[in-house]
């Protein structure tokens, strides 16, 4: 619905429905075109939920709820800038679309978080301490976590060539943020744990 001819067809298009005797108009044009807001905010705050609970439980998993602020900063401020670049993408257009990329995007960055935290454990459990712990995180994890990166880019990548604007949206940003989440994961996540006295 970012063409105004197609806009435009869809309303003449449903008000020729609703003359000739329809009792509902439905369809992706309806939802793209009436419940597209009303669909984002749910997805919307679903995100926000799944986000707050998805690290709360990593952090209880690993026994230390201190975690949690700590987790997720990494883990959200990859959805703020990739959410931000919807001013490039869309023209700052938030769409169903946009939102299910930064779900699922935002599911895979937090197990990358997930990978990471598992060899610091290890390796404070060996009596190394934090900083120790998250070079060797980073150096061991960190070859796991770009690998899966560039390995979910080049499976996304393919959408960038669709002439479907929705699906090249929903590739790009998934990818964007995937990267973003790496470097938050091996820059910013370190330096938070290390920076911890007692991890």
């Amino acid at each position: 619905m970012r063409d105004a001819n197609a806009f435009a067809l869809v309303e003449r298009l449903q008000a020729t429905a609703m003359q000739g005797g329809a009792v509902r108009v439905f369809g992706l044009p309806r939802v793209m075109r009436v419940d597209a807001v009303n669909l984002i905010a749910q997805l919307s705050g679903s995100l926000v939920l799944v986000s707050v609970l998805a690290t709360l439980i990593v952090a209880l998993v690993f026994g230390a709820l201190c975690l949690f602020p700590v987790l997720l900063i990494p883990n959200v401020l990859p959805l703020m800038l990739t959410g931000a670049s919807l001013h490039l993408w869309a023209g700052g257009e938030l769409s169903p679309t946009a939102v299910l990329a930064l779900t699922i995007s935002f599911g895979i960055a937090i197990d990358d978080s997930v990978h990471f935290l598992n060899r610091f454990y290890e390796a404070r459990k060996r009596g190394e301490s934090a900083n120790r712990a998250a070079q060797y995180a980073s150096a061991t994890a960190g070859q796991v976590m770009v690998l899966t990166t560039v390995l979910l880019t080049f499976g996304l990548a393919n959408t960038m060539i669709s002439g479907f604007f929705p699906i090249r949206l929903f590739g790009g940003m998934m990818i964007l943020t995937l990267w973003l989440a790496l470097v938050f994961d091996l820059l910013l996540l370190p330096a938070l744990l290390g920076g911890r006295k007692n991890s």
